[in-house]
């Protein structure tokens, strides 16, 4: 198959990279490896992970020419020196998706993408089929690395994948049964560099659907409402804007499911317990695909009716002299971050900043003049935030040299009813390994000033 007895290069010793390895043990005559890490720090992760025998190369080395494929993790943009090299050799390069869809087990796979809202409706989703009866797991950048189960798994297993920009960006076969984007906005502009081909990364979801899967994007989204499907899948759409001729949609405050033969009533929205209009878009979009399973509505209520969220996205902290401090780490772009501004009442002080995506935080400022008391910036763009205040006449703004004095700001700023919120409309990578990390970083400083 794709790899079989074949020399093979892979980038990158983080999780995606050590899994891919152990998984090729078996399958390739000669297994090399790159990072940007020191050669000490590679070899200490193989080591870590009981990997030993590959060859680990420069990205000078004139090996990468003996390569016949090379399997590529998302630390590695296109610009990257290793990719372009591959590139310009007509070297084939994959994700560890597309390798682990061509050593499937199971064909029950039911992708997620978007700019945001990926990982609660992925759980979302799981947590409706479990309720369902269905063998089920979510897979991708939350739970178990998509190898180690797509490849090891029954035929009647189902699997809920989280799919970045970056896994579908090299992914050729790769076929969901069904497959859900639930909005695209600006992002990853510095990895992908430019909006149309972060766009074309994202479609790449349903490029190889056939007539029986089945594609279920957001009408309320311009860009996806504009997109030209070709005839294959079978299309249906969400909207909590608009009503439908067929699909999912909000009427008289129930969601509606809508086909040329019916019309029911799902669930009244007043029951369910996510807050925020994102995440009722979330939810008309994981349902799109319960019905076309033929999920039950008892299930979708009894998980609708009690499933509260995931970390780290808009996750509530602890309460001290009646201000509330809420955990939105997973706001790793502007759009994320306006989306929990407007799920809270207010008022607002917001911690913002971190690793620069090219991102313009104009519409940021506009989103909180109506609902944040002040602005707390830290990280690498915390200039630009702030410049982009000041240029908008968002004047009450702080800048920290760390998480600890961010909230530290943000308490003695702090009033009765007031809504602390951690939304930092940047990625992690400047101050943390990943956003959970600074998430978690921020809980326990929070429960520090609790005690």
């Amino acid at each position: 198959m794709i790899v079989d007895n074949k020399n093979v290069l892979v980038l990158g010793v983080g999780l995606t990279g050590i899994s891919v390895l152990n998984f090729l043990k078996s399958k390739t005559n000669k297994i090399y490896v790159y990072d940007d890490l020191p050669y000490s720090d590679i070899v200490k992760k193989l080591k870590n992970a009981g990997i030993y025998d590959v060859v680990i190369l420069d990205s000078k080395s004139e090996f990468i020419n003996n390569m016949d494929i090379i399997i590529t993790s998302p630390g590695f943009p296109p610009y990257h020196e290793v990719i372009m090299k591959a590139k310009s050799s007509l070297i084939p390069i994959i994700s560890d998706i597309e390798l682990a869809y061509h050593y499937k087990k199971s064909s029950n796979i039911y992708g997620i993408t978007g700019t945001n809202g990926k990982t609660t409706s992925t759980v979302l989703l799981t947590e409706i089929l479990k309720k369902d009866g269905f063998k089920v797991e979510a897979l991708g950048n939350i739970g178990t690395p998509t190898i180690e189960r797509l490849t090891n798994c029954s035929f009647d297993d189902n699997f809920v994948i989280e799919l970045s920009s970056f896994q579908l960006e090299y992914t050729n076969d790769f076929r969901p049964k069904a497959a859900l984007i639930l909005n695209i906005t600006e992002d990853h502009l510095n990895w992908h560099g430019s909006m149309d081909s972060y766009i074309a990364a994202k479609l790449k979801i349903f490029a190889n659907q056939k007539e029986d899967d089945l594609l279920v994007l957001n009408y309320d989204d311009e860009v996806l409402r504009n997109i030209n499907v070709n005839s294959r899948p079978k299309l249906m759409y969400f909207s909590v804007n608009n009503t439908l001729d067929k699909g999912i949609f909000i009427k008289d405050g129930k969601i509606v499911f809508k086909t040329e033969d019916i019309e029911e009533e799902i669930i009244d929205v007043q029951k369910i317990k996510l807050p925020g209009k994102h995440n009722l878009e979330n939810i008309c979009g994981v349902l799109s695909i319960c019905k076309y399973l033929g999920v039950s509505n008892d299930s979708i209520d009894s998980v609708l009716s009690t499933f509260r969220g995931v970390a780290h996205r808009i996750e509530f902290v602890a309460t001290k002299n009646d201000v509330e401090y809420y955990n939105d780490s997973k706001g790793t772009n502007v759009d994320s971050s306006i989306k929990a501004i407007e799920a809270l009442k207010g008022p607002i002080i917001l911690i913002a900043g971190g690793y620069d995506k090219n991102a313009d935080y104009t519409r940021l400022i506009e989103a909180l003049k109506d609902k944040c008391k002040a602005l707390i910036v830290l990280g690498q763009t915390k200039e630009k935030i702030k410049d982009a205040a000041y240029n908008n006449d968002f004047l009450n703004v702080y800048l920290a040299k760390d998480m600890r004095e961010a909230v530290d700001i943000a308490t003695s700023l702090s009033s009765p009813n007031d809504q602390v919120l951690l939304s930092p409309a940047c990625a992690s990578w400047d101050m943390y390994k990943n956003y959970e990390e600074r998430g978690d970083h921020f809980k326990k400083i929070v429960n520090d000033i609790m005690e």
